[in-house]
């Protein structure tokens, strides 16, 4: 056996991350990789023995350990991918210390078997490490250290493949093992050894569908249930990378150019600037803030891995909602509360390149799409809400045009997990499918079957005109490139599984002709090493030739080597339940009385509908319900803002009048036609009038007043209740409004009592009325008075003066006391006979005096009379 190197490179672990932690800019390409181990070459060249000490034990140098090191022993690459009988293989990694105590004098070896594995199940069990460990021993080092806890090293083994003694075209399992001096195990990765030597095979057909999707960003239209997918379409999100690495481009740049400063010159075409891609000139950065700009960045055409671009169309439409302006987003998007804080957030630009970039990418390459939101067609089928599933093909044509500005191919269909069941068949078929992207657990290899068969096979139909075909998804690929590839070493023993399991299906049947599709998970998320090995892989490993899904025709030989469409129980337990579903349900009768209000004809709420009937919410029932609570708010605020607005407590007065109620459209879109409806608590007290059912139109954002007839039987408060109404009759929300009204006028019954008593009076009091009135004209006649001769008249004697408005009246002598001869006019009565001076005042009125306002408006001295009316009166003596 050759002497393992006895060198332990020092170097910086590559960035590893634990779960999917934002923001962490990682090396996308492998050339980045290799640039950067030829930049350091010189410098530890300097410091390290030469190459080829065999066996000689060396000092270790530390480095300090990646936070989520993981195992002690960690596979970094494995060269090359595929070997032959003149290559030379190379293991490079680093042991970890995970323990409390330094270690040291670290052996690590290779074993291998001389056998190559007899199918596919045997590569499955010993990556699973179910297998017993390669008895052949290969090249070892060791690693002298100390390592210290938390620290690592990096170890490298070399071997020549001739010195293996491999002789056959197969796969041939590999251990790495650490052991400490005592001989205990430190630890071991499994991984293989493609051997392409000893023989030769057709390639397999290989065609990759790369997904840009993910499960339902938003609630209603206006409510995202998170900010993540702001990072998501940023140059180190999940979506910013596939789109890059599946557009091959090698230059792409999602982050925005900075413009360049007033006082400086732009950079010409000919120099973009570093923060451009090299096919983006300076002078295509002014269309940056056109989301349905075209992008300048083509891909190139040569040595480019066929893709199908495979897509969400609602994830097409959020991506462009937060392109366009300021959007609220659930404040945790971790929280499972069903009334959950919102934080609004500004536009993203990340949004708008990534949109841009994704028109120039994906081009006219073959694009497929799912259903609005990718709905559980099964369960809505299965529930009667046909007219959902119908809606969800239409909307997503839609979106994908209009984001896109091109259409996806509709006879290609990709039912949620791959998995159909007749009914979702029969939807798909009669909605334009032709073909349709499944999982092998939809169609199965037949029992018997001792290989992978061709992708291609055939549906059979009853009807012969409706006859379709499958492309059948390889399901052990697609759970090889849905693990985990973020973590210490994980993307090279990922990659390394690819290759071993592709040379796995050429070598089970050298000579037929055969096709395997490669189906990530719908939210794939690999590393950027991984993404992009596998896709040099497609084009550099020998035993496998990329094709476009396209270019998959007819059946081959699946059809007899693959059983009839299945449709596994454990899909069909997943579904969504009967019980969310009928909740749905009650959200889209409220959706629909929203609706018959408007005169536009429009649906809002449609899209909101077809989220909440998304298949990514089987098995999250709190995603789900959080969701259906949000939609369920939304609609009911919608309906609150076509209202009646409250008034304050009326007051009728009299037996009927007219009530204004104010009827308000908040709507800032959307004009309605509503009818009132109004309704006494007491009819028999307080009557609403007949409305009939006049109907009326309210523009966005206005108001109208209905002024309600209403007729009062009682005095007394009566309340009133009001509703806004659809067309036929349908209450638009639960609640009234309520209004006061309080009736103090006289009704008919109370004006007729009224009426007769005021008559009786009359008639009673009309006699003495009468005699009084006779008693005053007598009284009122003639009176004598003692005038000396030639004194010119100075007043009247008459009474009706003595209070009198005129000017004369000043002048009047004043009315008799009693006992007195006379009253003069004139000036003092030197005679002392009593009567007054006319600069002297008035006398008072006396005690049992009233003055009482007659008809005419001059006053007249009454006394206090008896029953009958008759008492002293004052009299004027001659």
């Amino acid at each position: 056996m050759p002497a393992g190197s006895s060198n332990a490179n020092p170097g910086t672990a590559p960035s590893t991350r634990s779960g999917k932690p934002r923001g962490v800019r990682r090396i996308a390409h492998v050339g980045a990789v290799v640039a950067m181990a030829a930049a350091l070459a010189p410098v530890l060249a300097g410091s390290l023995p030469a190459h080829g000490t065999a066996g000689a034990p060396l000092a270790a140098p530390a480095i300090e350990a990646p936070k989520d090191a993981g195992d002690p022993l960690v596979i970094d690459d494995i060269t090359p991918e595929s070997v032959d009988s003149k290559s030379t293989v190379r293991v490079t990694g680093r042991i970890t210390n995970t323990t409390d105590k330094a270690v040291k004098d670290i052996t690590v070896r290779m074993r291998y078997s001389a056998a190559p594995l007899a199918g596919r199940a045997q590569v499955r069990a010993h990556a699973a490490g179910d297998r017993n460990t390669p008895p052949a021993t290969g090249p070892d080092t060791t690693v002298a250290g100390p390592i210290e806890p938390g620290e690592s090293a990096e170890y490298e083994l070399k071997a020549d493949a001739k010195d293996l003694g491999f002789d056959t075209y197969g796969v041939y399992p590999m251990t790495i093992e650490a052991d400490r001096p005592s001989g205990k195990a430190l630890g071991s990765q499994d991984s293989f050894l493609p051997y392409k030597g000893g023989g030769k095979a057709d390639p397999v057909k290989v065609s990759w569908v790369w997904p840009l999707m993910d499960q339902p960003q938003r609630a209603d239209d206006d409510t995202f249930l998170g900010n993540e997918l702001d990072e998501e379409v940023g140059p180190e999100g999940r979506l910013g990378r596939l789109l890059s690495i599946g557009g091959q481009t090698g230059h792409l740049s999602l982050q925005t150019p900075e413009p360049s400063p007033p006082d400086e010159t732009p950079a010409s075409p000919a120099s973009p600037s570093p923060s451009e891609s090299p096919q983006k000139s300076a002078d295509a950065s002014d269309d940056d803030g056109d989301p349905t700009a075209k992008s300048s960045v083509e891909p190139p055409e040569e040595d480019r891995v066929p893709v199908t671009w495979a897509v969400d169309p609602a994830l097409l439409e959020d991506i462009e909602r937060i392109s366009d302006s300021g959007y609220r987003a659930v404040a945790d998007s971790g929280a499972e509360s069903t009334a959950p804080a919102t934080k609004k957030y500004a536009a993203s630009s990340n949004a708008r390149m990534w949109l841009r970039q994704a028109k120039g990418i994906i081009g006219d390459e073959p694009l497929i799409a799912t259903p609005y939101a990718d709905p559980d067609l099964a369960a809505l089928l299965r529930e009667g809400l046909e007219d959902d599933a119908e809606a969800s093909i239409e909307l997503g044509r839609q979106a994908v045009e209009e984001t896109l500005g091109r259409t996806a191919d509709p006879t290609v269909a990709w039912p949620s997990g791959g998995v159909m069941n007749d009914a979702t068949h029969e939807f798909l078929h009669d909605n334009g499918a032709e073909r349709y992207l499944l999982s092998d657990a939809a169609m199965p290899p037949e029992r018997w079957l001792g290989h992978t068969p061709t992708a291609q096979a055939p549906i059979p139909e009853s009807d012969e005109s409706a006859a379709s075909s499958a492309v059948v998804a390889d399901s052990g690929l697609t759970s090889i490139l849905g693990q985990s590839s973020w973590g210490p070493g994980e993307a090279a023993l990922a990659k390394q599984r690819f290759a071993a399991e592709t040379m796995m299906i050429t070598a089970e049947r050298p000579g037929e002709e055969r096709t395997i599709v490669l189906a990530p998970p719908r939210d794939w998320d690999p590393s950027p090493e991984l993404a992009d090995e596998l896709l040099k892989a497609t084009e550099s490993l020998p035993w496998i030739e990329p094709v476009a899904l396209d270019d998959i025709k007819g059946a081959g030989k699946g059809g007899d080597q693959r059983r009839s469409l299945t449709y596994p129980e454990k899909t069909a337990r997943s579904e969504l339940g009967g019980g969310y579903l009928d909740q749905v349900k009650d959200v889209r009768g409220d959706i629909r009385l929203f609706n018959s209000v408007l005169t536009d004809h429009s649906d809002p709420f449609r899209r909101s509908v077809l989220r909440m009937e998304s298949a990514a919410w089987r098995g999250d029932t709190p995603k789900a319900e959080q969701v259906r609570t949000i939609v369920a708010d939304a609609v009911s605020g919608a309906k609150g803002k076509v209202r009646i607005m409250p008034g304050e407590p009326y007051q009728l007065l009299g037996e009927s009048g007219k009530l204004p109620i104010v009827v308000a459209n908040d709507l800032t879109e959307h004009p309605v036609r509503v009818r009132l409806s109004i309704r006494s608590e007491n009819a028999a007290r307080l009557e609403v009038g007949d409305l009939g059912t006049a109907e009326m139109d309210i523009a966005p954002t206005r108001k109208t007043t209905v002024y309600v007839p209403i007729e009062s039987h009682v005095n007394g408060r009566t309340v009133l209740h009001a509703q806004v109404q659809n067309q036929e009759g349908e209450p638009l929300n639960v609640h009234e409004v309520t209004t006061p009204v309080t009736t103090s006028g006289t009704g008919t019954t109370a004006l007729y009592i009224t009426y007769a008593a005021a008559g009786v009076l009359l008639i009673a009091l009309l006699p003495r009325v009468l005699r009084k009135w006779r008693r005053l004209r007598f009284k009122g006649g003639p009176r004598a008075s003692v005038v000396p001769p030639g004194t010119p008249p100075t007043g009247s004697l008459d009474d009706d003066a003595a209070d009198s408005g005129h000017g004369d009246a000043a002048a009047a002598a004043p009315a008799a006391e009693p006992g007195s001869a006379h009253g003069t006019a004139d000036g003092p009565d030197p005679a002392g006979n009593g009567s007054a001076s006319p600069a002297d005042p008035p006398p008072a009125a006396p005690d049992d005096t009233a003055v009482q306002q007659n008809g005419s408006g001059s006053a007249e001295a009454a006394d206090e009379s008896d029953g009958d009316g008759e008492g002293p009166e004052p009299t004027a003596r001659g």
